[in-house]
């Protein structure tokens, strides 16, 4: 004789109390075997997609600016690399060139340093600019990083930042030396 015990309403247990070993279990509760079954194959949300859309989205935003300033940095060492070089240049020059710098801003030198300076637009504010005299010679560009400041460069071996104010057509033509800020 079998004896039946109703623990939970969908859920019915049958006893054998011959062995007591053997517990079936049997579902009467054909609506929770639907339900898990449709959980079981259920995709995401709308709102949980959106959700993860939203978040991804502001880690993009970080990481990318993160990014940019890394890279306008890389340029801006760029360029203070490529001015450097431009004084032992303009060193090697002078000596070369019957003790003058006249044309050192034409040389292939100070070219080649241009080329490889990463330039914001065509305008002298956006790029190099050099004045050559007989006896001395000035160079900047502008920085990425801190759009207000440029790099200057000079024959006597001075390497500074300046206002980018500093470094235009107009005025490194009146310069023969970084100007102290």
């Amino acid at each position: 004789m079998k004896h039946i015990a109703k623990i939970l309403p969908s859920t019915t247990f049958v006893i054998n109390p011959q062995g007591g070993k053997e517990l079936d279990l049997i579902k009467n509760n054909q609506k929770i075997t639907e339900r898990l079954k449709r959980k079981s194959g259920a995709g995401f949300t709308l709102i949980e997609i959106i959700v993860v859309i939203a978040i991804i989205s502001i880690l993009s935003t970080i990481i990318l600016f993160s990014v940019t300033q890394y890279i306008d940095k890389s340029k801006d060492t760029n360029i203070m690399g490529n001015l450097a070089i431009l004084v032992s240049a303009g060193e090697v020059f002078y000596n070369g060139n019957g003790s003058s710098y006249e044309g050192f801003c034409g040389s292939s030198v100070f070219v080649n340093a241009k080329n490889e300076i990463p330039q914001k637009g065509e305008n002298c504010f956006d790029k190099i600019c050099c004045n050559d005299l007989a006896d001395e010679w000035v160079a900047c560009a502008p920085l990425f990083f801190g759009t207000d400041k440029a790099y200057c460069v000079d024959s006597r071996g001075v390497k500074r930042q300046i206002s980018s104010n500093n470094c235009t057509d107009s005025f490194v033509s009146g310069m023969s030396e970084c100007p102290s800020e």
